[in-house]
């Protein structure tokens, strides 16, 4: 089912979904209708993009979605977890980087 899905929101199917794909397919009912199974609010998507994109290339493949997309199965907090550990890695990152920065 997660392999299906991969392959409709890649709309130029070349293996890797962009944040633009992403952000058209969750105004389609059957993807809405798929992240509301697992509990995941459409509000979230670019969020949800940023967590998807483990590696932060701005492009999904197959690995980082099928792994991102398992994380968010079970509990209904899970996806706002994922979330928030993705801004909390931005907030040390953007710490870093003005530790790092000069006076």
């Amino acid at each position: 089912q997660l392999l299906e899905l991969l392959i409709e929101i890649d709309s130029d199917r070349n293996g890797y979904i962009t944040r633009k794909e992403f952000l058209l397919a969750i105004q389609r009912q059957d993807v809405k209708d798929f992240l509301a199974a697992l509990d995941i609010n459409p509000n979230q998507a670019s969020s949800l993009f940023e967590v998807l994109d483990s590696n932060g290339d701005g492009e999904v493949d197959l690995v980082e979605f099928v792994d991102g997309m398992t994380l968010f199965q079970g509990e209904a907090k899970s996806a706002d977890i994922q979330i928030l550990l993705m801004q909390v890695r931005e907030l040390i990152n953007m710490l870093g980087a003005q530790l790092k920065a000069p006076p």
